[in-house]
C-alpha cells in the first residue's frame, strides 16, 4: 500500500510535468524575443527568461521523475524484517489545551503589528509581484492608472531577491479572498490580509515546536518552548513579516519533526517521507540559502537510520533518502528555475554589500537571546532621532553577557539526560544540524564577501528555544533544582528587554508608510487638491502603494525643482523622508536643505520599530499655506 501511494504521487507529478510541456510556454518564441532585446540594447523582459525556465525545469523533471519511478522497486519496498521503535505515548491531558493557548496567544500579540502598515520590502513585493502598481501618466504626474499583476508574476517575477515567491502566491490568495468577501475593487488591499499567511505560519510554528519536543518524550519542555516562540520578539517581528522568513520557521521545525518520525519508525512511514519532501521544498523555495541547513539535516537522518535499520536494508534506505530529496528538488526546480534564469542577468552586479562581521554576530546573538538588535548603530543621536527605540538592551547588557548565555546552557547540558525514548542522542544531533548549516552559510558569506543579515539564519531561533527548554527541563521524577539559579538569572535579565520590545511591536508599525501617506492625503483634501506631496530619498519607492499621487524625488536637483514648481504655482508643498542615516550619507545637500528652518518646518513625525523607520513630514515655509 505504501509503495502504491509513492508511485501514485510520482505518476501525478509526471503527468503535471507532461502537461506543462504540452500546454506551457514555448521557449522558441521567447528566445527570439530575448535576442531582439539584446540586439537592440534593451532590457530583457522578465517573462521571456521565466518562460524559458518553466520549460527547462519541466524537461529536467521529466527525466528525474522517470528515474524515480523506474527505481522505486529498489528504494520503495520495505521488508517485514524492519522493526519499528514504539512512539512515545503522551498521557498528559494538559498538553493540547496549553499548546492551543500558546497558538492563540501568539496570534493575539502579532495581530496589532499585522494590522498596521507594510514596510519597504513587503511593499515592494506587493507593488512588483503579488498585487499591482500605479502607473503615472508621463504628461500629467497627478494622473495615475492601476495595473494589476497576474498569478505568474506573483510566482516568478524575480528582478531582485526581495520577492519571496511562496509568500507572494500566498499573499495574492489571501488578498483575493479578502476582496471576494468585502467587494473591494482590484486596486484595494488590506495590510492584515497581506499578512494572514504569515500569521498562520507563526501559529503553525508554535504547534510544530511543541509537537517536536513532545515526540522526544518532553511534553513539558514542548509547551514551554512553544510559549517562548509565541512571545519571542524576533519571532514576532518576522512571524508577521509577509515574506519568506515567516515560512522558514515552521518548515525548519517540520523537517526536524519528519526526520524524528522517520527514525522512530525506522524509515517505514511514507507519510513522514512525503512530509519531509514537502517541508524541504517550501523551506528551500522560501529561502534558497537553506540548502546548507537541509544538507546537515539529511546527513543526520542518514546517520541515524544507518545505525537503526538492519544491515541488509541500509543501502535501500539510503536510496530512499536520495529519492525523497530528488522529489523535493523537482518541485523546487519547477518553482525556482524561472527565477534563477532572471537572476543570471543581475546576480553579482549588486552595488550594496554587508559582509558578515563581529558586530553582526553580536547582533545575531542579541536577536536570538533578547529579541532586539545590539547597539544603537552609528549616527542615530547625531541624526536627531528620538531615543525611544529599544535597539539596545537596557542597563548596559554587554556583549560578554550574550556570549555567556550559551556557554552556561552548554555547561548545564552535560548534566541533562541524553536518552529520548529510544532516540538516545538523536535530538541533540537534529538541533545541531541547522546550527552547523547556518555556520556553513556564514562561512560562505565571509569567503564570498556576500550579504548578511541576522534574519538570514532565523532557523536557529526554534533550535535555541528547544535546546534551552530541554536543558532547563528534567527527565527524572521530581524537580531538578540545579537549574533554578540559571533560570532565575535568565528570566530577570531577559524579561524586561522582551517586555519593552513587545510593547513597541504591539504599539507601532514596522515602518509608518501607511500613516505618512494618510497624513499627506489629508493635506491634499484640506487644500482641495492643490497641495503637492512628495517623498524624498530611500523609502520613496514604495510610497505609491498607499499614495499613488505622491511625487518621488531622489536628488538635490529634483528637490530644488519641486520647491520652485510649488513656489511658482503657489501650491502648498509637503515633503516626507525617513531612513535618516542612509539618506544623510547619500544625499547630504538635500537633507541639509530639508533641515533648513528658513525653507521647511517639521509638522509631523511617525515612529516605526527601528530608528531608520522614523519618518518626518515637512511643510515648505516659502509658500503661503492655508
Amino acid at each position: 500500500m505504501s509503495l502504491r501511494i509513492v508511485r501514485l504521487v510520482l505518476l501525478a507529478l509526471l503527468l503535471a510535468t507532461v502537461a506543462i510541456l504540452i500546454f506551457g510556454p514555448d521557449s522558441k518564441d521567447h528566445v527570439k524575443d530575448i535576442e531582439k532585446a539584446l540586439d537592440a540594447g534593451k532590457k530583457v523582459d522578465w517573462w521571456d527568461d521565466a518562460a524559458i525556465g518553466v520549460r527547462y525545469a519541466a524537461w529536467i523533471n521529466l527525466g528525474l521523475l522517470t528515474v524515480l519511478l523506474a527505481t522505486s522497486g529498489f528504494w520503495g519496498i520495505t521488508k517485514d524484517a524492519i522493526s519499528k521503535v514504539a512512539l512515545w505515548e503522551d498521557k498528559a491531558r494538559w498538553f493540547w489545551p496549553v499548546v492551543l493557548f500558546a497558538m492563540l496567544l501568539g496570534v493575539a500579540v502579532r495581530a496589532p503589528l499585522a494590522s498596521k502598515s507594510l514596510w519597504w520590502d513587503e511593499s515592494w513585493q506587493m507593488m512588483q509581484a503579488s498585487h499591482g502598481r500605479w502607473k503615472v501618466d508621463a504628461k500629467d504626474p497627478d494622473k495615475v492608472e492601476f495595473q494589476r499583476h497576474d498569478w505568474k508574476r506573483a510566482a516568478w517575477y524575480y528582478q531582485k531577491p526581495t520577492n519571496h515567491a511562496p509568500m507572494s502566491v500566498a499573499q495574492k490568495s489571501s488578498q483575493s479572498v479578502w476582496r471576494l468577501f468585502t467587494g473591494a475593487p482590484p486596486h484595494a488591499f488590506s495590510d492584515l490580509a497581506a499578512r494572514v499567511p504569515a500569521l498562520l505560519s507563526s501559529a503553525l510554528s508554535v504547534l510544530l515546536l511543541a509537537c517536536l519536543l513532545r515526540s522526544w518524550g518532553r511534553p513539558a519542555a514542548g509547551v514551554w518552548a512553544a510559549m517562548l516562540l509565541a512571545l519571542h520578539p524576533w519571532a514576532l517581528r518576522y512571524g508577521v513579516d509577509a515574506r519568506g522568513y515567516a515560512f522558514v520557521l515552521p518548515m525548519s521545525i517540520a523537517a526536524l519533526f519528519a526526520v524524528t518520525r522517520l527514525v522512530q519508525t525506522r524509515g517505514t512511514s511514507w507519510w513522514a517521507w512525503l512530509g519531509l519532501a514537502l517541508a524541504e521544498f517550501v523551506w528551500l523555495w522560501a529561502y534558497p540559502q537553506a540548502v546548507f541547513d537541509l544538507l546537515m539535516v539529511n546527513l543526520v537522518l542518514i546517520g541515524l537510520l544507518w545505525m537503526r535499520v538492519e544491515k541488509d536494508q541500509r543501502w535501500s534506505m539510503l536510496g530512499r533518502v536520495v529519492a525523497v530529496n530528488v522529489m523535493a528538488a523537482t518541485l523546487f526546480i519547477q518553482a525556482f528555475l524561472p527565477n534563477a534564469m532572471q537572476a543570471l542577468r543581475w546576480a553579482g552586479n549588486e552595488t550594496v554589500s554587508q559582509p558578515f562581521s563581529l558586530s553582526l554576530f553580536n547582533s545575531l546573538l542579541s536577536h536570538l537571546f533578547l529579541g532586539v538588535a545590539h547597539g544603537w548603530g552609528p549616527g542615530v543621536e547625531a541624526a536627531g532621532l528620538p531615543t525611544s527605540y529599544p535597539s539596545a538592551a537596557p542597563w548596559g547588557l554587554t556583549v560578554e553577557f550574550l556570549w555567556l548565555m550559551p556557554v552556561l546552557l552548554i555547561a548545564l547540558w552535560f548534566f541533562t539526560p541524553k536518552d529520548f525514548g529510544g532516540l538516545k542522542k538523536g535530538p541533540w544531533l537534529l538541533l545541531a544540524a541547522p546550527v552547523v548549516g547556518s555556520g556553513l552559510y556564514v562561512a560562505m558569506s565571509v569567503v564570498t564577501d556576500g550579504y548578511f543579515y541576522p534574519r538570514f539564519v532565523i532557523s536557529m531561533l526554534p533550535v535555541w528555544l528547544a535546546f534551552t527548554c530541554l536543558v532547563l527541563g528534567s527527565n527524572k521524577p521530581g524537580f531538578n533544582w540545579r537549574i533554578v539559579p540559571v533560570a532565575m538569572v535568565l528570566v530577570m535579565l531577559i524579561s524586561p528587554v522582551w517586555a519593552a520590545q513587545l510593547k513597541v511591536l504591539m504599539e507601532r508599525p514596522i515602518a509608518p508608510i501607511h500613516d505618512v501617506a494618510d497624513f499627506m492625503s489629508e493635506k491634499v483634501t484640506a487644500t482641495d487638491g492643490k497641495a503637492l506631496i512628495a517623498c524624498f530619498g530611500h523609502g520613496r519607492e514604495i510610497m505609491p502603494l498607499y499614495a499613488p499621487n505622491m511625487r518621488l524625488i531622489d536628488s538635490f536637483a529634483d528637490l530644488q525643482a519641486l520647491a520652485q514648481e510649488a513656489k511658482d504655482a503657489q501650491r502648498p508643498l509637503y515633503v516626507a523622508y525617513g531612513h535618516v542615516q542612509f539618506n544623510s550619507g547619500v544625499f547630504p545637500e538635500a537633507i541639509q536643505m530639508l533641515r533648513a528652518p528658513t525653507l521647511f518646518r517639521e509638522i509631523a513625525a511617525f515612529n516605526g520599530i527601528e530608528s531608520e523607520f522614523y519618518y518626518r513630514v515637512l511643510e515648505s515655509v516659502t509658500i503661503t499655506n492655508p
